[in-house]
């Protein structure tokens, strides 16, 4: 019983120590917010941009370099590791846009229909119940993007990449209504309140042995002041390209980078 007591107590204080750890990284990630600032205000003279946003499945999903190399645009890559901790430097990213640049906001799509269904609530319970290795690895082990020992090109891009549990493909039971009312709606909130002159969306590719067909034509933003572009994500059905079941690894990069710069060579004229 009393080495039970102790194991508790030491589970409850890692637990705390975490929790604050999250929030004391949170408020203080004034550093990177200045950088990436002084690198948009460096690139303001260049005539056009194409800047990426998101979170973990761009940083290691995308390559800003391969992209300038083909469309011969200043690109970079601001995705990082955690959204809930950039996903505030949007504004000040919106507002160092011109009006030649393009915005890819790039977002994961939870297909499974239950996933559509409650995307607030695993938020709420990730707040009241972090995954204790996640948290740990995010606040102490996670790549700085503009530090010394950073885990990223001078584009922004992921350089080495961790090996992890693969699961993939795996069936997905979709609802196409459902679908289509959760990208509007990713949509809507991101040109609400936000002037993007030019903004690709766009989402993670997914492992599925599932056929998906979805009608992507009904997808439209309530924003006039936006010009707007959907770029579907693409079905990578084997693990080879997947470092886990949500990120793929620098093979799925080249698939996913060469399958956007096809679609963007479409789009930039």
């Amino acid at each position: 019983m009393l080495v039970f007591k102790r194991v508790s107590y030491i589970l409850i204080f890692i637990y705390l120590l975490i929790v604050v750890a999250k929030l004391f990284y949170v408020l203080h990630d004034s550093n990177r917010t200045t950088s990436m600032k002084t690198i948009l205000k460096n690139s303001q003279d260049e005539n056009q941009r194409i800047i990426i946003f998101g979170s973990s499945h761009c940083h290691n999903g995308l390559s800003a370099e391969e992209i300038q190399k083909e469309l011969g645009i200043r690109t970079f890559n601001f995705c990082f590791q955690r959204w809930d901790v950039y996903e505030k430097n949007f504004l000040m990213l919106t507002e160092s846009l011109n009006a030649n640049d393009y915005l890819i906001y790039v977002k994961r799509i939870p297909f499974n229909k239950n996933d559509l269904k409650r995307p607030y609530k695993s938020i709420f319970l990730n707040s009241i119940f972090p995954n204790l290795y996640g948290e740990f690895s995010s606040v102490f082990l996670i790549d700085n993007f503009y530090s010394k020992k950073t885990n990223s090109n001078k584009y922004g891009d992921m350089i080495k990449f961790k090996n992890g549990n693969v699961n993939l493909p795996v069936k997905i039971k979709f609802d196409e209504a459902s679908l289509i009312k959760y990208i509007k709606k990713q949509v809507n909130d991101v040109t609400k309140e936000n002037y993007l002159p030019n903004l690709i969306f766009t989402h993670a590719p997914y492992g599925s042995n599932s056929k998906i067909e979805i009608n992507y034509k009904n997808l439209s933003i309530d924003s006039k002041n936006n010009k707007f572009w959907f770029v579907p994500g693409i079905n990578l059905n084997n693990k080879k390209y997947f470092m886990d079941n949500n990120h793929v690894n620098s093979l799925g990069r080249k698939v996913w980078t060469n399958y956007l710069i096809i679609q963007l060579k479409n789009i930039i004229k």
